[in-house]
């Protein structure tokens, strides 16, 4: 449950390095591998896929893989988009030294706006409490401004 938390993504994904408390095992994870004591150098891919694992660099496909995985996670206030992933957009700027736009960044930002709604997800999204108050999110054209899990890959 923790990790659907969009606040638990950032706070994971600006982790060096993060331990996992399972019901059978304790998993650590870092940039570069998951390891256990079963698995001492590393998990198998098809245990923990690495499409769950975060980009950690500065391109455009890394931050809209980032985003990908954070428009999956459940915010309680749907004001708190944007708020909850500041501290991954300064990641990123840190190593772009891009200007950040309502979640995308204008050295690729026409490229960046053909995000769309992604209807392949069939997993349950829990609605924001304040979901039907119509409140500002973003601007129309920022995948902020969406209330279900988007991607890029139909552009792609």
């Amino acid at each position: 449950p923790l990790a659907r938390r969009a606040w638990a993504f950032q706070e994971r994904f600006l982790a060096p390095r993060t331990i996992h408390f399972t019901a059978d095992r304790i998993l650590c994870e870092c940039e570069e591998q998951v390891v256990c004591e079963l698995w001492p150098e590393g998990i198998p891919e098809e245990l923990y896929p690495s499409k769950s694992r975060f980009p950690k660099g500065a391109c455009s496909t890394e931050w809209s893989r980032a985003l990908q995985i954070y428009s999956r996670a459940h915010l309680t206030y749907s004001k708190d988009k944007l708020v909850a992933i500041s501290g991954v957009a300064r990641h990123f700027q840190k190593q772009n030294h891009d200007q950040y736009i309502a979640g995308l960044w204008r050295k690729n930002f026409v490229r960046q706006m053909c995000w769309a709604v992604d209807m392949k997800i069939d997993e349950e999204i829990k609605p924001c409490v304040d979901a039907k108050t119509n409140l500002y999110q973003g601007p129309s054209w920022s995948w902020a401004s969406a209330d279900r899990p988007i991607t890029w890959e139909v552009y792609a």
